[in-house]
């Protein structure tokens, strides 16, 4: 199994990613925010939200951005989140791996992770399940064109 290192994000590390970012997950994120990924990401990263970077050391590039923020007034909710290349279809074992150890390190400070889904990004969703996240409800009319999109929720209690 090949190593992955995770750090903080650089904004190097954001225009990386987004310039060679899955389609279903541009789709995504423009279907939620109105706006395209390397926007929405710079914004999230300018604002002080969780922005971090993982890849694989033996290229040293960066593959996958994700993070992991507090709901105002409900501290022990998380939004959870993750955006990536195509690159982690070449290296599923790595990724599976560390995206569930992520998973369960957010679950460490919040309790209660969630966050919608685009319903036409479907390999999100069958990871969501596979990490044990439970699809709430689907939103018919969500974002600015109003798509469908489903809310899902992990909750571990302690």
């Amino acid at each position: 199994m090949k190593p992955i290192f995770t750090r903080p994000a650089t904004p190097d590390d954001i225009l990386t990613v987004a310039e060679r970012m899955r389609q279903e997950d541009r789709d995504e994120v423009v279907a939620a925010s109105g706006i395209d990924p390397l926007s929405a990401l710079l914004a999230q990263y300018a604002a002080g939200m969780d922005v971090q970077a993982a890849g694989l050391a033996e290229n040293d590039r960066v593959e996958v951005l994700y993070g992991c923020d507090p709901v105002a007034g409900f501290p022990h909710v998380g939004v959870i989140w993750l955006l990536s290349t195509d690159v982690i279809y070449d290296h599923p074992v790595e990724f599976t791996i560390h995206s569930r150890e992520l998973f369960f390190q957010f679950h460490e400070h919040f309790p209660v992770l969630t966050n919608f889904v685009d319903t036409r990004n479907t390999r999100h969703i069958r990871w969501l399940r596979w990490l044990g996240c439970h699809m709430v409800r689907k939103v018919n009319k969500f974002g600015p064109f109003s798509l469908p999109f489903i809310e899902f929720a992990s909750v571990r209690c302690a």
